[in-house]
């Protein structure tokens, strides 16, 4: 978790970033299975794909390798062959690999991180590090041997040496300073060079056979073709030169692709291995077939080819080119592994100095810091070293057994980083960091691959340890703990000199913060809270007046249900119309003005609808017929939602005849095609006829204003619905009238037959639900009006009290059957739900209208208590209908008395003591009072036996209709 970094600085600051420690510790508390970020450098890119296969041929290639294997006699080519099959592809395809599934900057260390954390990361790129440091010291004598062979005089003392080593890796260094840009094209041309010396080393040794010359070694022998006891440390060798095909992948940030993507970029690793292996191939081959073996394991072996071959003239020419490819290698190595100081650098691992960018996008001071590193190991090794090596181990060519020295060193540390590298993929796969799927059989064939190059590099690694390059001057017990006390103290020595520096920067840097933060803290956090309030508070009032102002604009405008104008929409549209048809017909004939018209739509029985299908199926219809009403309507028409299931229409420039075919043609596309309902479930389809009954008003002939309007066509719609609806109406001057004469007939039906068969509608309803609700509120009625008829109340009120005690538990048909029928008491949960009841028997009565709607008041209020604390509303006192007090009493004294599955019924005199308990706090005191003088005046046996079913539920309907 770093922060990610700005882009280049042109004033050569280094690259900014957050407190070492902070992010430590949001690495430390980082979930090691989630990915890391990872922030790229600002590096210029600038690299092409062309580049990453010339700085892998100058990362692998290495003409000494070549020599080196010549002990081995044709055996080494049976293992180059090996070491392709076993080491180079499965390093090269694990290496596009990694590239294709975790793309992105720092290559390698990213790779590394995302997979086994950062700290991991860390190690093992210091190791990798360490080994390209050593492997840039081995280049640097390679170079210096090279120059040996053409000018021994140069370096004939320790003085010349150290001067030889500062000059070459100061123009290495110099190379390595330019910019990559410039650089990269280097790169290429020398590569090419650099192969097609190669090449012309394998033609020597064809040329050489040709001429007729015998090879210098039996290539007939089938036995010296086989790996042997003897030969074993040309694995090794082997294993070394075909290290590093993946180096150069820590330049995947700044590679340049078309898509600007870098998933693609380790596709550079199979033309770079494929080039590299056949240059090892040429090589082997030449010096192999003309250099007698006891002078073909020299760095001299490749010129005294040229040498045989095409005179001393070419093998000069050769030696020189060899010189100038191998300060290419150099200058790659610096360049390369410098930029994995800069990667550790970026992630505070080492000091942030490093990352510092010239304007060319160079990081000088890292590439600067790896010659120095360089430069001290060079002097150190070639130096020092030298006289001590001779003393301790009593060779006499020191140079060329400390050269196979460090490269063994090289070879065991790099060879460790390719093992890890050869098992990421399976860790990744294994605790899932891909982000990308993988196929079993992809995941066998890479599984396949990881055993085969793991088992190659560790073989390679063994024989590097226990077979010596050089048995003739180092044995190999002498080899082994040579190679391996170097690599430790190699490896504790770049350690400690990476880790100080580290642990400084980590201090400096600390310390600034500790001082800063001393001096801003008081008022950093006075001003942070007062700050924090503003803002808490700013976004408050933000937040809500957005929220009012939306909601105000979306009501202003706009119908929630059917996205039609609202109300007020239609009203002000009509101002609109009606002031435009007023200045039109101001400078008009009269007769020759086409106005406006206004037409009422009203949707027949939507009540039913309703009622049958649930309010969601009544607005899905209202928003049917909405779209319905728009794809008839012309463009420069209007259409809204007055009210409820009634639309207003309005027809722009339109004559009487006009607008009575377009209110036509709106009843016909309601009326032909069914509306489809689609049920919750989403499982059934259920098809609903709608039809509309229309009245139609014109401006000029029924009214000008637009209450007139409004009024005419709304009085047309009514004729239309008591003429049989379905149909369309136009306003008339005598429609009053038949107005009046309509609602008079409809006046003349029976009220009691509507109540009395609405009240068998919910008595049933109520009955199919829970019988026991149904029983016990049909025990309820003659005790009510009982009551209420010694309290003095008007008929109208002991008629309320009567549909009361029958209706009072309506609404528990929206209470679900676990809930009410639960065999026990109910949770706290389950008694909200409960408590829901009085509302919804509320809202049920409210539909049915007339004398319900006066009756709906008090069934919502009959568990309020007199002191306020019942429910829904919380109304105390006479603030609730006096009714509604009279069936509180009613209720609880019959649910006392009777029996429940979870308690046993009380008696008589205990429910009434309670009553007389509860009065003035639960209960009107009064009704208590009256109620009791009503139960008096009962037997006290019949208390006992028949109270509970004083009046059955055939005989109290029957009372109850008839009152009706």
């Amino acid at each position: 978790m770093t922060t990610p970094l700005a882009p280049v600085y042109p004033n050569n600051e280094p690259l900014p970033y957050a407190s070492p420690f902070i992010l430590q510790q949001e690495r430390d508390t980082a979930s090691p299975d989630k990915d890391i970020h990872m922030p790229e450098l600002p590096l210029p890119k600038v690299v092409r794909m062309r580049d990453l296969v010339a700085l892998c041929i100058f990362t692998l290639v290495f003409v000494a390798n070549a020599s080196g294997v010549q002990f081995g006699g044709p055996a080494a080519f049976t293992y180059w062959a090996i070491g392709l099959l076993t080491f180079l592809l499965p390093i090269a395809y694990v290496t596009n690999w990694l590239a294709r599934h975790f793309p992105g900057a720092e290559g390698p260390y990213r790779w590394v991180t995302v997979v086994l954390g950062e700290k991991w990361g860390f190690i093992s790129t210091f190791c990798i590090w360490l080994a390209g440091m050593l492997g840039t010291v081995a280049a640097v004598d390679a170079c210096i041997l090279l120059l040996e062979n053409t000018h021994p005089r140069i370096v004939n003392s320790p003085l010349t040496d150290a001067l030889a080593i500062v000059v070459v890796l100061a123009l290495a260094t110099l190379l390595a300073l330019l910019p990559l840009r410039w650089l990269r094209h280097v790169f290429v041309v020398v590569a090419l060079i650099y192969l097609s010396v190669s090449l012309l080393l394998g033609f020597a040794g064809i040329w050489w056979l040709r001429m007729g010359h015998h090879a210098a070694i039996a290539f007939m022998s089938l036995q010296a073709w086989m790996p042997a006891k003897a030969n074993f440390g040309v694995g090794g060798i082997v294993v070394l030169a075909l290290l590093g095909v993946d180096i150069p992948m820590i330049l995947s940030g700044e590679l340049r692709t078309k898509t600007g993507r870098t998933r693609s970029a380790g596709r550079y690793v199979w033309w770079g291995a494929a080039l590299s292996f056949v240059a090892y191939i040429a090589q082997t081959f030449g010096i192999m077939v003309v250099v007698p073996s006891a002078l073909a394991g020299g760095n001299s072996a490749a010129i005294l080819t040229m040498n045989s071959v095409f005179g001393p003239l070419s093998g000069t020419l050769i030696n020189s080119t060899f010189v100038l490819c191998y300060l290419l290698i150099i200058t790659t190595y610096l360049f390369l592994f410098a930029r994995f100081l800069v990667v550790l650098a970026h992630h505070q691992r080492l000091p942030i100095q490093l990352t510092r960018l010239n304007q060319h996008g160079v990081p000088v001071l890292s590439i600067v810091a790896q010659c120095v590193f360089v430069l001290l190991n060079a002097l150190l090794a070639y130096v020092v070293v030298p006289d001590f090596l001779a003393v301790f181990a009593h060779i006499t060519n020191v140079d060329s057994a400390l050269y196979n020295v460090i490269q063994a060193v090289v070879s065991v540390l790099w060879t460790g980083y390719s093992v890890q590298l050869m098992f990421l993929p399976y860790w990744a796969v294994h605790r899932r960091k891909m982000r990308d799927p993988i196929t079993r059989t992809q995941r066998l064939f890479l599984g396949g691959i990881v055993v085969i190059g793991g088992i190659a590099a560790l073989i390679g690694m063994w024989e590097t340890l226990f077979n010596s390059w050089i048995p003739a001057q180092l044995p190999n017990q002498t080899w082994f703990f040579l190679i391996v006390g170097i690599t430790l103290l190699s490896l504790l020595a770049a350690w400690i000199g990476s880790e100080l520096p580290r642990m400084y920067a980590l201090l400096h840097v600390q310390r600034s913060l500790h001082q800063q933060e001393m001096g801003l803290r008081s008022e950093l956090q006075d001003a942070y809270h007062e700050q924090e309030v503003l803002v808490l508070q700013q976004k408050e009032l933000l937040n809500e007046l957005d929220r009012l102002y939306r909601e105000q604009q979306l009501a202003a405008v706009t119908d929630a249900v059917t996205g039609l104008p609202n109300h007020r929409a239609i009203m002000s549209r009509l101002d609109e119309e009606l002031a435009r048809c007023e200045r039109i017909r101001e400078g008009k004939k009269e007769g020759l003005f086409d106005g406006c018209a206004v037409l009422f739509v009203d949707l027949d029985h939507f009540k039913r609808i309703n009622d049958t299908w649930g309010h969601r199926a009544g607005d899905a219809i209202l928003r049917e017929v909405a779209s319905r009403l728009r794809s008839v309507l012309r463009l420069e028409d209007f259409v809204g939602r007055y009210g409820g299931e009634e639309f207003a229409i309005i027809l722009i420039e339109t004559e009487i005849s006009q607008a009575m075919q377009i209110a036509e043609r709106l009843r016909l596309a309601i009326a032909d095609k069914a509306c489809i309902w689609q049920s919750e479930d989403g499982e059934s389809n259920t098809p609903i006829a709608v039809t509309a009954s229309m009245g139609v008003a014109l401006y000029g002939l029924h009214g000008v204003t637009r209450e007139e309007l409004i009024e005419r066509a709304d009085a047309a719609m009514y004729i239309a619905k008591h003429s049989g609806r379905n149909r369309v109406s136009i306003a008339d001057l005598t429609e009053g009238v038949a107005v009046e004469e309509a609602q008079s007939r409809a006046a003349e039906i029976p009220v009691g037959r509507v109540v009395t068969a609405t009240v068998n509608a919910l008595t049933a309803a109520a009955s199919a639900h829970d019988g026991d609700t149904d029983a016990h509120a049909h025990r309820m009625v003659w005790l009510a009006e009982e009551t209420a008829r010694a309290m003095n109340l008007s008929e109208d009120e002991i008629h309320l009290v009567r549909l009361g005690a029958l209706l009072h538990d309506i609404g528990k048909i929206g209470i679900p059957d676990a809930i009410l029928h639960k065999p026990g008491p109910l949770t706290s949960d389950e008694w909200s739900v409960m408590r829901r009841h009085p509302e919804i028997g509320q809202y049920i009565l409210q539909q049915a209208g007339g004398i319900f709607a006066a009756l709906a008041n008090v069934v919502v209020a009959h568990h309020e208590r007199w002191d306020g604390a019942g429910y829904p509303i919380g109304i105390k006192g006479y603030e609730i209908p006096r009714p509604a007090r009279i069936l509180t009493v009613i209720d609880s004294f019959d649910a006392m008395i009777s029996p429940r599955v979870y308690k046993k019924p009380l008696s008589v005199q205990a429910a009434r003591s309670e009553l007389l308990r509860c009065a003035g706090s639960q209960y009107d005191p009064e009704v208590v009072t009256v109620f009791l003088q009503v139960l008096d005046g009962i037997e006290q046996v019949a208390q006992e036996k028949l109270l509970p079913h004083i009046v059955d539920s055939s005989a109290a309907m029957e009372h109850e209709l008839g009152k009706s």
